[in-house]
């Protein structure tokens, strides 16, 4: 399957790398005119065009082609390519395709289900399909207590950071090493396993609707807490504060290549497919 990718950022490029990791063949069309924002995201310097750590995470397993889709040349060579491509994807704004004589306009993060759905139609069928997928609704999808509530309510959630309406404290919480612990207490009862580990330094407030109304006073407490200690210290609590570094340097994962040597002159490593493939019959050798 060929996939060509008109897409730039995040939403559109994940829906394409999820294609790429299970073997599609996909093509990034780029331009020098307009350059891929995500290039330069994280990066400083001189050339940090190859070494943005977002850009080559959502761009893994791709080939990538640069046409300057101003010159009619470009767009000449664009509709070639269209022509041998089994879906095109893009996520510019209504317009710009429409002057390349094109309309199918398909972005987000949900892009690759709809993807796989519009494949299967045109397996059984023969037919096509041109999905027009919403970020916006997409997202709605992952707040639906929120819209139910302003519905009946008619009052709009405000945002409230790493705080959960249904447990405190649910927070980052600083450590002595410069590292930080993430905790929450899902019951009463976990709170006051807490409790007991911080020593009594905070009031008890055995009742969730407490805490929650002295969020602001628990969380500096907690943070006066954790801030003095390492974070292999607060181990006991069975919450790992090495998790990044961890999937850096363990060995399982190096043995399975889930990260990828850095491009060009970058520093840092990528992450590939948490998946591994291999040829029927053929499983891989065991250490």
């Amino acid at each position: 399957m060929r996939i060509l990718d008109l897409t730039m950022f995040m939403s559109g490029p994940l829906t394409t790398m999820l294609a790429a990791d299970f073997g599609a063949e996909v093509i990034k069309v780029e331009s020098i005119q307009r350059v891929d924002g995500w290039r330069a995201a994280g990066r400083q310097g001189g050339r940090p065009w190859e070494s943005s750590p977002a850009y080559n995470w959502v761009n893994r397993s791709k080939t990538g082609i640069t046409l300057n889709l101003t010159d009619p040349r470009g767009v000449k060579l664009l509709k070639q390519l269209v022509s041998s491509a089994d879906v095109l994807v893009e996520n510019y704004t209504p317009l710009v395709m429409a002057n390349f004589g094109r309309g199918d306009p398909l972005a987000g993060l949900m892009g690759g289900v709809a993807l796989l759905a519009a494949l299967a139609h045109r397996r059984r069928t023969g037919e096509g399909q041109l999905i027009d997928l919403s970020q916006a609704e997409t997202a709605a999808m992952f707040v639906g207590d929120s819209l139910i509530s302003a519905q009946l309510t008619g009052c709009d959630p405000t945002r409230h950071g790493n705080r959960n309406l249904h447990m405190a404290p649910h927070g980052m919480f600083p450590c002595a090493d410069d590292r930080w612990i993430a905790i929450a207490c899902g019951s009463d009862a976990q709170w006051q396993t807490l409790h007991e580990l911080m020593g009594a330094t905070t009031p008890q407030w055995h009742l969730l609707r407490d805490r929650l109304q002295n969020c602001a006073q628990l969380e500096t407490a907690i943070a006066a807490w954790t801030s003095p200690q390492a974070g292999h210290e607060l181990w006991p609590m069975n919450i790992s504060t090495h998790a990044v570094s961890m999937l850096l340097t363990t060995e399982q994962r190096s043995d399975r290549n889930v990260t990828l040597a850095p491009r060009s002159a970058s520093t840092t490593r990528r992450f590939g497919p948490p998946h591994q493939r291999h040829i029927s019959g053929n499983p891989p050798a065991k250490s």
